[in-house]
């Protein structure tokens, strides 16, 4: 069964206003209604957006919302969603594709991934998720959700933890010279990028015809292997495979 996160994601949630580009602005929820073809066992599966629902409520609200849709749904015995995505927009700011503050994904009213700072707000920086909300390690199989489709991958590296954003960032202040940035060891140096860019997990995904990249997945969009999206068995151990040749 899907994990039923009651507390978590729902602290981010419950401040009504967010500051933004140093300035208080009141938010609004964009809930986009996700469906995809159960019977389809092909990787990735097509991801269509069917509703997309502009909900200008408390955030404590926003929880029973998704509850009283999902049930809505269930009790229809028409094809239910594969999964809300949630994303949270300043109220007053030109809308445009993806310009959100913080995004979630949701089966029913149960949290299955979060965003931790702002995506394309430049306010917040990213300082490292906390280890228990690294949901993925090394080898982990995984759905991704993207706007478009459902595809599967293979984790190659999480996002950072706090405590190694701090670590790299000391080391850094104590190793910084003006020519750092143009030496070999740059790479061991350099501080972990600090807005939402960083807040990725490296995924490697399955696309069509069976072929792979390797790719940083924002980590509000990467989710448990759901039960009913087995992967094929072909394509779980070309994942493999290919992980295990790529930590070589």
């Amino acid at each position: 069964m899907y994990q039923d996160v009651t507390d978590l994601g729902l602290a981010t949630l419950s401040v009504p206003n967010k500051r933004v580009s140093g300035c208080i602005t009141p938010t609004m929820y964009c809930v986009k209604v996700m469906f995809t073809d159960e019977d389809n066992n092909l990787f990735p599966k097509p991801l269509e957006c069917r509703e997309e629902i502009l909900l200008p409520i408390a955030a404590n609200e926003l929880k029973g919302k998704l509850s009283e849709w999902w049930d809505t749904y269930l009790d229809s015995g028409t094809p239910y969603p594969m999964c809300f995505i949630v994303q949270e927009i300043p109220l007053f700011s030109a809308i445009r594709p993806n310009a959100h503050i913080r995004e979630w994904i949701y089966k029913g009213n149960c949290l299955l991934s979060e965003s931790l700072c702002c995506h394309n707000y430049g306010a917040e920086k990213f300082m490292g998720r906390p280890a228990e909300l690294i949901r993925f390690k090394e080898g982990d199989l995984v759905n991704i959700v993207y706007d478009d489709c459902l595809s599967a991958g293979i984790v190659v590296s999480s996002p950072p933890t706090d405590t190694e954003v701090m670590q790299r960032f000391e080391k850094f202040s104590k190793n910084f010279s003006p020519t750092l940035h143009e030496s070999a060891d740059w790479e061991a140096y350099r501080p972990f990028d600090s807005d939402y860019s960083a807040d990725c997990y490296r995924v490697l995904v399955a696309h069509s015809d069976n072929n792979l990249s390797l790719e940083s997945v924002p980590a509000s969009r990467v989710i448990k292997l759901q039960l009913h999206h087995h992967l094929p068995n072909e394509l779980a151990n070309l994942l493999c495979c290919a992980f295990r040749t790529n930590e070589k």
